[in-house]
């Protein structure tokens, strides 16, 4: 969700600005969560502390990173590394939490995002979980389709998914092949909604175990 443009001055008013060198960790998992951070312009990629290789998310534009685990006062759990050059705003918790308590409406939109980005992870953990990686594909354009259509590369598609390029072009082949999409240059359209969407969801891990 993009902040509002009244609230991010707020948060910036009370935060030390940073610059960060692409690469470096804007946040580190597993340290304390004592401030979150404003990304106000650049590019960062969130990864998994057992697996570096795999991208979570890709978080741009006017974004909040750690915001979690700083009203949770819990060490971070994932890792937020630069690509590229960014500068954010690190904000103390304890000036955030004064602003919420002080702030109905930023209190409101800090729910409405932590709500957002709770469906946001089981949409994602959905994807993961699901069967042969044609659904897996489907299931990720459709949860990122604006008006039918994709803007993405096959090696970004690769890296969100954390499984080669040749096997997301294969996949999208087969997709293409039975016109669930139309494959364009970093653009994907969603040719027939329906089947896109038809994805079903994973099996929980306890189906047909009795408990």
């Amino acid at each position: 969700m993009t902040i509002p443009t009244g609230l991010v001055e707020r948060l910036i008013a009370e935060a030390a600005l940073r610059c960060v060198a692409s690469g470096d960790h804007v946040v580190r998992a597993g340290a304390e969560a004592s401030h979150l951070a404003v990304l106000i312009d650049g590019v960062a990629v969130v990864r998994h502390p057992s697996r570096p290789g795999v991208t979570l998310d890709v978080l741009e534009g006017t974004t909040v990173v750690g915001d979690t685990a700083a009203l949770l006062g819990t060490p971070h759990a994932h890792d937020v590394v630069a690509r590229g050059d960014v500068e954010v705003a690190m904000v103390d918790r304890l000036a955030l939490a004064t602003l919420l308590s002080r702030d109905p409406n930023a209190a409101r939109w800090w729910i409405g995002r932590l709500a957002a980005e709770v469906d946001r992870g089981r949409g994602r953990v959905a994807e993961l979980l699901a069967g042969p990686l044609e659904e897996r594909v489907a299931m990720f354009l459709r949860r990122r389709a604006v008006r039918g259509r994709v803007t993405i590369s096959q090696a970004e598609i690769a890296d969100e998914l954390g499984v080669q390029r040749t096997s997301v072009s294969a996949a999208l082949a087969k997709l293409r092949d039975d016109g669930t999409v139309t494959l364009g240059y970093r653009t994907i359209d969603l040719t027939d909604w329906s089947r896109a969407a038809a994805t079903p969801p994973p099996r929980s891990p306890s189906s047909g175990s009795g408990h």
